[in-house]
C-alpha cells in the first residue's frame, strides 16, 4: 500500500495562501477497566472520542490565517525555510492545545 500526503492550501480573507504540509498523527490511550462494567468503559471511550474531536475541530476553526502567516514570516526572517517555519508554527500551536487540554482534564 502506498499513500501520498498532499499539502493543504489555506487562504485568508485577503487572498493570501499558505500550503501547509500534510501530516499523519495518532493518539494512543491505554484504558484499564478492571471491575468497571462494559457499558461504563464504553461511555468513557465515547467521551474521550468526543473530547478529541471537539478539541481538534476547535483548533482548526480558530486559526487566524493572517496572524498565522505573519508568524511564519517572522520565523523565516529568523532563518528558517518556509516549510520549516510552517511546521514549527503549527507544532507550537499544537503544543499549546495539548498543554491546555491536559490542564483542562486535570482541573
Amino acid at each position: 500500500m502506498r499513500t501520498t500526503l498532499k499539502p493543504i492550501k489555506l487562504t485568508d480573507q485577503d487572498g493570501n495562501s499558505t500550503d501547509v504540509p500534510g501530516a499523519v498523527a495518532f493518539i494512543a490511550v491505554l484504558m484499564e477497566e478492571n471491575s468497571v462494567p462494559d457499558y461504563a468503559a464504553e461511555e468513557g471511550h465515547q467521551a474521550f472520542n468526543s473530547f478529541v474531536a471537539s478539541t481538534l475541530a476547535n483548533f482548526v476553526t480558530t486559526i487566524d490565517l493572517v496572524q498565522f502567516n505573519q508568524s511564519v514570516q517572522g520565523r523565516m526572517v529568523g532563518g528558517l525555510s518556509r516549510d520549516q517555519a510552517i511546521q514549527d508554527e503549527l507544532q507550537a500551536r499544537l503544543d499549546v492545545v495539548r498543554q491546555d487540554s491536559c490542564v483542562a482534564k486535570l482541573v
